[in-house]
Protein backbone atom coordinates (compact mmCIF):
# COMPACT_ATOMS: atom_id res chain seq x y z
CA UNK A 1 0.00 0.00 0.00
CA UNK A 2 1.87 3.28 -0.88
CA UNK A 3 1.97 5.92 1.67
CA UNK A 4 1.81 9.64 1.33
CA UNK A 5 3.37 12.43 3.91
CA UNK A 6 0.71 15.22 5.30
CA UNK A 7 1.86 18.39 5.54
CA UNK A 8 2.71 17.50 9.22
CA UNK A 9 5.67 15.41 8.26
CA UNK A 10 3.50 12.08 9.10
CA UNK A 11 3.34 8.94 7.15
CA UNK A 12 0.25 8.01 6.82
CA UNK A 13 -1.07 4.81 4.57
CA UNK A 14 -3.17 6.23 1.26
CA UNK A 15 -5.68 3.47 -0.37
CA UNK A 16 -4.64 2.46 -3.75
CA UNK A 17 -7.47 3.54 -6.64
CA UNK A 18 -7.98 0.07 -9.22
CA UNK A 19 -7.83 2.94 -12.19
CA UNK A 20 -6.13 6.20 -12.53
CA UNK A 21 -6.27 8.43 -9.76
CA UNK A 22 -7.60 11.84 -11.48
CA UNK A 23 -8.15 13.29 -7.87
CA UNK A 24 -8.27 17.42 -7.47
CA UNK A 25 -6.35 17.41 -4.13
CA UNK A 26 -7.38 21.14 -2.79
CA UNK A 27 -6.35 19.31 0.96
CA UNK A 28 -5.63 15.82 1.92
CA UNK A 29 -3.73 15.47 5.63
CA UNK A 30 -3.62 12.49 7.62
CA UNK A 31 -2.13 13.06 11.21
CA UNK A 32 -1.14 10.07 14.17
CA UNK A 33 -1.89 11.43 17.14
CA UNK A 34 0.28 10.78 19.92
CA UNK A 35 -3.23 9.52 22.13
CA UNK A 36 -3.47 6.39 19.65
CA UNK A 37 -6.03 8.59 16.96
CA UNK A 38 -5.75 8.67 13.55
CA UNK A 39 -7.47 12.23 12.19
CA UNK A 40 -7.87 11.53 8.28
CA UNK A 41 -9.00 15.67 6.82
CA UNK A 42 -9.67 16.51 3.33
CA UNK A 43 -10.81 19.01 1.18
CA UNK A 44 -11.10 17.37 -2.64
CA UNK A 45 -13.16 17.56 -5.70
CA UNK A 46 -13.21 14.69 -8.31
CA UNK A 47 -12.08 15.29 -12.04
CA UNK A 48 -13.94 11.77 -12.89
CA UNK A 49 -15.21 8.96 -11.14
CA UNK A 50 -12.68 7.35 -8.55
CA UNK A 51 -13.33 3.78 -7.60
CA UNK A 52 -10.68 2.78 -4.60
CA UNK A 53 -10.75 -0.70 -2.59
CA UNK A 54 -8.86 -0.77 0.62
CA UNK A 55 -8.30 -3.50 3.83
CA UNK A 56 -9.34 -1.93 7.55
CA UNK A 57 -8.91 -3.10 10.51
CA UNK A 58 -11.16 -2.73 13.84
CA UNK A 59 -11.44 0.63 14.29
CA UNK A 60 -14.80 2.98 15.42
CA UNK A 61 -15.04 6.15 13.23
CA UNK A 62 -16.16 9.42 13.83
CA UNK A 63 -16.58 12.01 11.01
CA UNK A 64 -17.96 15.19 10.39
CA UNK A 65 -19.01 15.75 6.76
CA UNK A 66 -18.62 19.53 6.32
CA UNK A 67 -19.81 19.10 2.86
CA UNK A 68 -20.47 16.27 0.50
CA UNK A 69 -20.62 12.24 0.61
CA UNK A 70 -19.29 9.64 -0.12
CA UNK A 71 -20.54 6.19 -1.16
CA UNK A 72 -19.42 2.93 0.57
CA UNK A 73 -19.60 -0.80 -0.09
CA UNK A 74 -19.03 -2.64 3.18
CA UNK A 75 -18.75 -6.55 2.90
CA UNK A 76 -21.07 -6.02 -0.15
CA UNK A 77 -23.94 -3.56 1.61
CA UNK A 78 -24.02 0.11 -0.29
CA UNK A 79 -24.60 2.74 2.30
CA UNK A 80 -23.84 6.41 1.89
CA UNK A 81 -21.97 8.85 4.34
CA UNK A 82 -22.35 12.23 4.49
CA UNK A 83 -25.50 14.11 3.88
CA UNK A 84 -24.27 16.40 0.90
CA UNK A 85 -24.95 20.10 1.61
CA UNK A 86 -26.31 19.62 5.06
CA UNK A 87 -23.29 19.31 8.17
CA UNK A 88 -23.59 15.79 9.79
CA UNK A 89 -21.85 13.48 12.37
CA UNK A 90 -21.62 9.73 11.39
CA UNK A 91 -20.27 7.03 14.06
CA UNK A 92 -19.50 3.55 12.85
CA UNK A 93 -18.17 0.31 14.31
CA UNK A 94 -16.16 -2.14 12.56
CA UNK A 95 -15.04 -4.49 14.94
CA UNK A 96 -12.93 -7.20 12.42
CA UNK A 97 -10.59 -6.90 9.45
CA UNK A 98 -12.62 -6.22 6.01
CA UNK A 99 -12.73 -4.68 2.42
CA UNK A 100 -14.28 -1.61 1.55
CA UNK A 101 -14.92 -0.34 -1.79
CA UNK A 102 -14.98 3.51 -2.00
CA UNK A 103 -16.33 5.49 -4.99
CA UNK A 104 -16.14 9.39 -5.79
CA UNK A 105 -18.08 10.96 -7.95
CA UNK A 106 -16.65 13.40 -10.70
CA UNK A 107 -17.16 17.09 -9.85
CA UNK A 108 -18.37 16.16 -5.81
CA UNK A 109 -16.32 18.61 -3.49
CA UNK A 110 -16.24 16.73 -0.10
CA UNK A 111 -15.04 18.42 2.67
CA UNK A 112 -14.51 16.09 5.87
CA UNK A 113 -12.82 14.69 8.87
CA UNK A 114 -12.84 11.42 10.14
CA UNK A 115 -11.17 10.23 13.07
CA UNK A 116 -9.90 6.79 13.78
CA UNK A 117 -10.22 5.40 16.97
CA UNK A 118 -8.79 1.96 17.81
CA UNK A 119 -11.13 -0.37 20.18
CA UNK A 120 -8.06 -0.58 23.00
CA UNK A 121 -8.14 2.81 23.20
CA UNK A 122 -11.37 2.60 25.05
CA UNK A 123 -11.40 -0.11 26.59
CA UNK A 124 -9.71 1.02 29.68
CA UNK A 125 -12.43 3.15 30.51
CA UNK A 126 -15.42 0.89 30.61
CA UNK A 127 -14.22 -1.24 33.02
CA UNK A 128 -16.44 0.75 35.56
CA UNK A 129 -20.24 -0.71 35.96
CA UNK A 130 -22.48 2.42 34.77
CA UNK A 131 -25.31 2.31 32.42
CA UNK A 132 -23.12 4.39 30.11
CA UNK A 133 -20.07 1.84 29.80
CA UNK A 134 -22.46 -0.55 29.29
CA UNK A 135 -23.80 1.49 26.34
CA UNK A 136 -20.58 2.29 25.04
CA UNK A 137 -19.46 -1.70 25.35
CA UNK A 138 -22.48 -3.17 23.65
CA UNK A 139 -21.66 -0.52 20.67
CA UNK A 140 -18.16 -1.54 20.26
CA UNK A 141 -19.46 -5.57 20.59
CA UNK A 142 -22.15 -4.42 17.37
CA UNK A 143 -19.67 -5.09 14.09
CA UNK A 144 -20.72 -2.66 11.93
CA UNK A 145 -23.36 -0.52 14.13
CA UNK A 146 -23.94 3.31 13.06
CA UNK A 147 -25.08 6.21 14.62
CA UNK A 148 -26.14 9.54 13.24
CA UNK A 149 -25.82 13.11 15.00
CA UNK A 150 -25.89 16.50 14.32
CA UNK A 151 -22.99 18.21 15.41
CA UNK A 152 -22.39 21.38 17.91
CA UNK A 153 -21.32 24.21 16.60
CA UNK A 154 -18.14 23.98 18.86
CA UNK A 155 -17.40 20.68 16.91
CA UNK A 156 -18.32 22.25 13.33
CA UNK A 157 -15.39 24.51 14.15
CA UNK A 158 -13.34 22.02 15.30
CA UNK A 159 -13.48 20.09 12.00
CA UNK A 160 -12.90 23.51 10.54
CA UNK A 161 -9.69 24.06 12.27
CA UNK A 162 -8.74 20.55 11.55
CA UNK A 163 -8.80 20.71 8.01
CA UNK A 164 -7.13 24.51 8.36
CA UNK A 165 -4.78 24.14 11.17
CA UNK A 166 -2.26 26.84 12.49
CA UNK A 167 0.91 27.89 11.03
CA UNK A 168 2.75 26.48 13.46
CA UNK A 169 5.67 23.81 14.32
CA UNK A 170 4.51 20.19 13.08
CA UNK A 171 4.63 18.99 16.68
CA UNK A 172 2.43 21.87 18.20
CA UNK A 173 0.21 21.74 14.90
CA UNK A 174 -0.07 17.95 15.81
CA UNK A 175 -1.08 18.68 19.32
CA UNK A 176 -3.90 21.45 18.61
CA UNK A 177 -5.28 18.59 16.31
CA UNK A 178 -4.99 16.45 18.56
CA UNK A 179 -6.87 18.49 20.96
CA UNK A 180 -9.91 19.22 18.64
CA UNK A 181 -10.06 15.68 17.37
CA UNK A 182 -10.56 14.71 21.31
CA UNK A 183 -13.27 17.10 21.73
CA UNK A 184 -15.14 15.80 18.44
CA UNK A 185 -14.94 12.04 19.73
CA UNK A 186 -16.00 12.83 23.50
CA UNK A 187 -19.28 14.83 21.59
CA UNK A 188 -19.58 11.35 19.55
CA UNK A 189 -19.43 9.31 22.24
CA UNK A 190 -21.82 11.29 24.21
CA UNK A 191 -24.30 10.90 21.36
CA UNK A 192 -24.23 7.25 22.07
CA UNK A 193 -25.16 7.31 25.59
CA UNK A 194 -26.87 10.15 25.28
CA UNK A 195 -29.17 8.87 22.95
CA UNK A 196 -30.05 5.60 24.84
CA UNK A 197 -30.39 7.68 28.17
CA UNK A 198 -33.14 9.48 26.30
CA UNK A 199 -35.00 6.20 24.37
CA UNK A 200 -34.52 4.95 28.55
CA UNK A 201 -36.19 7.68 29.55
CA UNK A 202 -38.84 7.96 26.97
CA UNK A 203 -39.79 3.93 27.79
CA UNK A 204 -39.99 4.86 30.72
CA UNK A 205 -42.02 7.50 30.42
CA UNK A 206 -44.50 5.41 27.85
CA UNK A 207 -44.26 2.61 31.03
CA UNK A 208 -45.72 5.26 33.82
CA UNK A 209 -48.30 7.01 31.77
CA UNK A 210 -49.37 3.38 30.98
CA UNK A 211 -49.81 2.56 34.42
CA UNK A 212 -50.85 5.62 35.42
CA UNK A 213 -53.84 5.35 32.89
CA UNK A 214 -54.66 1.91 34.22
CA UNK A 215 -54.44 2.91 37.67
CA UNK A 216 -56.90 5.76 36.84
CA UNK A 217 -59.55 3.61 34.81
CA UNK A 218 -59.16 1.07 37.73
CA UNK A 219 -60.69 3.62 40.29
CA UNK A 220 -63.35 5.20 38.40
CA UNK A 221 -64.66 2.04 37.74
CA UNK A 222 -64.18 0.75 41.72
CA UNK A 223 -65.13 3.89 43.18
CA UNK A 224 -67.74 2.25 45.53
CA UNK A 225 -65.05 -0.64 46.72
CA UNK A 226 -61.81 -0.26 49.09
CA UNK A 227 -59.33 1.85 47.28
CA UNK A 228 -56.75 1.39 49.64
CA UNK A 229 -52.98 1.86 48.26
CA UNK A 230 -52.42 -2.06 49.27
CA UNK A 231 -55.80 -2.95 47.53
CA UNK A 232 -55.41 -1.32 44.88
CA UNK A 233 -51.23 -2.37 44.07
CA UNK A 234 -52.38 -6.07 44.81
CA UNK A 235 -55.49 -5.83 42.11
CA UNK A 236 -53.41 -3.89 39.88
CA UNK A 237 -50.21 -6.66 39.99
CA UNK A 238 -47.48 -3.61 40.91
CA UNK A 239 -45.70 -1.87 44.01
CA UNK A 240 -47.12 1.00 46.37
CA UNK A 241 -43.86 3.02 45.23
CA UNK A 242 -44.24 2.47 41.45
CA UNK A 243 -47.81 2.84 41.36
CA UNK A 244 -47.55 6.54 42.98
CA UNK A 245 -44.49 7.38 40.87
CA UNK A 246 -46.63 6.37 37.88
CA UNK A 247 -49.42 8.71 39.09
CA UNK A 248 -47.70 11.87 40.07
CA UNK A 249 -45.64 12.09 37.41
CA UNK A 250 -48.50 11.76 34.99
CA UNK A 251 -51.70 13.52 36.54
CA UNK A 252 -49.59 15.49 39.33
CA UNK A 253 -51.64 14.23 42.02
CA UNK A 254 -51.05 11.12 44.34
CA UNK A 255 -53.54 8.02 43.97
CA UNK A 256 -55.35 9.10 47.45
CA UNK A 257 -56.36 12.74 46.76
CA UNK A 258 -57.70 11.25 43.14
CA UNK A 259 -59.71 8.91 44.81
CA UNK A 260 -60.96 11.43 47.44
CA UNK A 261 -61.99 13.70 44.97
CA UNK A 262 -63.74 11.38 42.71
CA UNK A 263 -65.98 10.64 45.99
CA UNK A 264 -66.39 13.65 46.65
CA UNK A 265 -67.52 14.47 43.22
CA UNK A 266 -70.08 11.50 43.78
CA UNK A 267 -71.47 12.58 46.81
CA UNK A 268 -71.95 16.18 45.68
CA UNK A 269 -73.78 14.44 42.74
CA UNK A 270 -75.89 11.95 45.27
CA UNK A 271 -76.76 15.38 47.18
CA UNK A 272 -77.81 17.78 44.46
CA UNK A 273 -79.37 14.61 42.33
CA UNK A 274 -80.39 11.90 45.36
CA UNK A 275 -81.18 14.48 48.18
CA UNK A 276 -78.91 12.49 50.12
CA UNK A 277 -78.43 13.77 53.80
CA UNK A 278 -75.01 15.76 54.60
CA UNK A 279 -73.97 12.42 57.17
CA UNK A 280 -75.10 10.17 54.01
CA UNK A 281 -72.96 11.82 51.63
CA UNK A 282 -70.26 11.50 54.43
CA UNK A 283 -70.05 8.26 54.41
CA UNK A 284 -70.16 7.70 51.13
CA UNK A 285 -67.02 9.29 50.80
CA UNK A 286 -65.78 7.43 53.02
CA UNK A 287 -65.89 10.06 55.64
CA UNK A 288 -66.72 9.05 59.18
CA UNK A 289 -66.94 12.48 60.39
CA UNK A 290 -69.79 14.55 58.88
CA UNK A 291 -67.53 18.05 59.76
CA UNK A 292 -64.10 16.13 58.15
CA UNK A 293 -66.16 15.90 55.08
CA UNK A 294 -68.02 19.82 55.21
CA UNK A 295 -64.24 20.82 55.91
CA UNK A 296 -63.02 18.42 52.46
CA UNK A 297 -65.88 19.24 50.34
CA UNK A 298 -65.85 23.11 50.80
CA UNK A 299 -62.00 23.11 50.02
CA UNK A 300 -62.85 21.62 47.08
CA UNK A 301 -65.85 23.00 45.60
CA UNK A 302 -66.02 26.34 47.59
CA UNK A 303 -69.47 25.95 49.50
CA UNK A 304 -71.10 23.76 51.97
CA UNK A 305 -72.38 20.33 51.67
CA UNK A 306 -76.12 22.23 52.93
CA UNK A 307 -75.57 25.14 50.19
CA UNK A 308 -74.94 22.66 47.52
CA UNK A 309 -78.06 20.99 47.98
CA UNK A 310 -79.92 24.46 48.26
Amino acid sequence: MPQSRNSGGILAEMPSPTGHDFSIHRRLNTYACHSGLRVHASDTVEAHDVETEFLTGPKISVAIFLEGFVELEIDGKQTRLGAGTQTCGQIWMISERMAFHHLSRTRTPVRKVIIFVPPEWLNGTLAGETPETHTLADFLNGHGATRCWTPSKRAVASAEQILNPPQKSPLLRTLSIEGKALEIVAEALSEITGATAAKAQETASCLALSRAQKIRAHVLENIDKDLSLETLARNLGISIGSMQRAFKATYDSTVVDFVRQCRLRQARKAIEQDGLSVSEAAYLAGYSNPANFSTAFKRMFGLTPSQSRQ
